[in-house]
């Protein structure tokens, strides 16, 4: 069976996701109940595992969930790349702001927009590789 995340990116094994509660989740190879491969991400709680080695790992299958509210996460330079790439949108309004210079709605929404995926691509980086200071240049 195939997945496709909301961006059209075809979903595979070994993949994170970033699912719709804010979680990113690791995919693996699976197969549902009629021995059919699938795809799909933890069911089990690691530290039960932990616990009693004997016990097989159980998954949600990838069809119990919304493909349109999961993305699949990009590489950490890709999400390096575009936070630099948002960097600018950020610091110009926000400089304009607080400056009292009107912005317009379109550049505004473009703002709102920037730190929206920011905050996505900062959760995609994890907490051990935090985003990088946005610092004018």
């Amino acid at each position: 069976m195939q997945y496709f995340d909301k961006n059209g990116k075809e979903i595979k094994a070994g993949m994170k996701i970033l699912m719709d509660d804010g979680s990113i989740e690791m995919v693996y190879d699976t197969e549902d109940a009629y021995g059919n491969p699938n795809l799909g991400i933890n069911a089990s709680n690691e530290a039960f595992l932990d616990l009693h080695p004997n016990w097989a790992r159980e998954y949600y299958s990838l069809s119990m969930f919304n493909q349109s509210s999961i993305e699949v996460c990009p590489s950490e330079q890709e999400i390096r790349a575009e936070l630099e790439k948002l960097a600018p949108i950020i610091e110009g309004t926000e400089i304009a702001l607080d400056y009292g210079e009107k912005v317009s709605k379109e550049d505004y929404e473009k703002y709102e927009a920037a730190i929206a995926r920011r905050t996505t691509l900062t959760t995609m980086l994890g907490e051990d590789s935090p985003a990088p200071e946005m610092t004018m240049q």
